[in-house]
């Protein structure tokens, strides 16, 4: 398939809890906590940081979502 073939589709599945539309920002989560009962219980704390603004080396600008450790600098 040639560069100008390919066709972007968003996803149409349902959004759970911190993964839901585009809200940059920093927030802590507790051990045990769960985004969706369908999920393990956090077994420690952690930083979450919502849609981090990442360029790749091509120039495209992505956002991600991370989860670090709580007690890392």
């Amino acid at each position: 398939m040639s560069q100008n073939e390919k066709v972007f589709e968003p996803s149409r599945d349902e959004a759970h809890g911190l993964l839901s539309g585009f809200e940059p920002g920093t927030r802590p989560l507790r051990a045990g906590y769960r985004i969706d009962p369908g999920f393990r219980a956090l077994p420690t704390d952690v930083v979450f940081e919502k849609d981090v603004a990442v360029t790749m080396r091509d120039g495209v600008n992505s956002s991600w979502p991370t989860a670090r450790s709580s007690d890392t600098r």
